[in-house]
């Protein structure tokens, strides 16, 4: 029993990113606790089924685009696409299926006008940067559109329960931001032996990183780059908390401190010119730095949202486990920064 359902796990995670589901969730749910109105049970199963719809269509689609490039890919060699386990035209009929259905969601969900544009562009900035993320000679620009399409998402949460407000500027800002920072940077170090022997233009290559055997040999600009965009993460919320529009509480603050302090100092091992634990750094980094916005705007939301919104943020983890056992051995070795068998 347990080996057939361990095989789904790992296709679902194969194909969609079943991990990263959490993620999508977290900021439609986010955007729409920032809304000007309490979300309805009914209108947080719609915000369930819209995360799905987005989700499926922007791993999917981009999948699908860099199916060639993945053939190339170890890494991705038992993927359902790769191995021809799910068809080409099978897999793109679900795809583009998650357009229709999702707009079909919001109008049963009676969402604002403005909720219909916003996902929209939101779809239509997943498929420049699907299309042209690897291609583009400035990668920073369509990882910008990337954030884009992901910012779009918790707009159109905050649209779907009633209309955005200031409040709303946290969720859309933070994806932006993380997905200029994780796509950028994390996603470009992770592939970037593959993306560099098959002439891919990413922001890691366009900084100046280059794969030396079986270690990734960063550059200053590249860890420039990086704390710069993560200073850029810590601003809204600081600037909401200063104007007076977020009030999280003196444990929230805290809290939110120390995890962002933590996701420093793996960053700095991340982007470090040399350094044998990169490969895990990466996976290490992208759960903490998620964090903060579930910190500062969890006391915020309504006791309903807020439950949904932890269960749907880490049930996907819990699932798919493999970036926690990931997780456990960064910790477990965490200062065994010559072990080799980590590169």
């Amino acid at each position: 029993m347990m080996k057939p359902l361990r095989a789904w796990i790992d296709t679902g995670e194969r194909l969609f990113r079943g991990s990263y589901l959490g993620y999508t969730w977290l900021l439609v749910m986010l955007g729409a606790g920032a809304s000007s109105e309490v979300p309805t049970s009914g209108e947080i199963v719609a915000l369930i089924v819209l995360g799905l719809n987005y989700h499926f269509f922007g791993y999917m689609h981009n999948d699908l685009i860099d199916l060639p490039l993945d053939r190339t890919q170890p890494r991705r060699a038992q993927d359902p696409l790769v191995t021809g386990q799910i068809s080409e035209r099978s897999a793109w009929r679900f795809v583009l299926a998650q357009i229709p259905v999702s707009l079909l969601v919001l109008w049963l969900a009676e969402a604002s006008w403005l909720a219909f544009p916003l996902l929209v562009t939101g779809y239509a900035a997943t498929v420049v940067y699907n299309v042209y993320g690897k291609r583009c000679p400035v990668p920073m620009l369509t990882d910008a559109v990337q954030g884009i399409a992901w910012a779009m998402l918790a707009l159109t949460g905050a649209a779907l329960v009633g209309e955005p407000t200031t409040l709303t500027i946290l969720p859309a800002a933070f994806a932006f931001i993380y997905i200029v920072l994780i796509n950028g940077i994390h996603g470009s170090l992770r592939d970037l032996d593959n993306d560099y022997h098959n002439g891919q233009t990413t922001t890691a290559i366009y900084l100046g990183a280059r794969p030396i055997g079986r270690d990734i040999i960063g550059t200053r600009r590249l860890a420039a780059y990086a704390y710069a965009v993560f200073a850029a993460l810590l601003a809204p919320p600081v600037i909401l908390f200063v104007s007076g529009e977020l009030k999280p509480g003196l444990v929230a603050i805290t809290a939110w401190i120390l995890i962002n302090a933590y996701s420093l100092l793996v960053l700095f091992r991340v982007v470090s010119i040399s350094s044998p634990n990169r490969q895990k750094s990466v996976f290490i980094n992208q759960l903490p730095l998620l964090l903060p916005p579930v910190i500062v705007q969890l006391p915020l939301l309504d006791d309903t949202l807020a439950i949904t919104l932890l269960v749907c943020f880490f049930l996907p983890y819990l699932i798919f486990i493999a970036d926690l056992r990931h997780f456990a051995d960064y910790l477990a070795d965490y200062g065994n920064v010559d072990d080799s068998r980590n590169t």
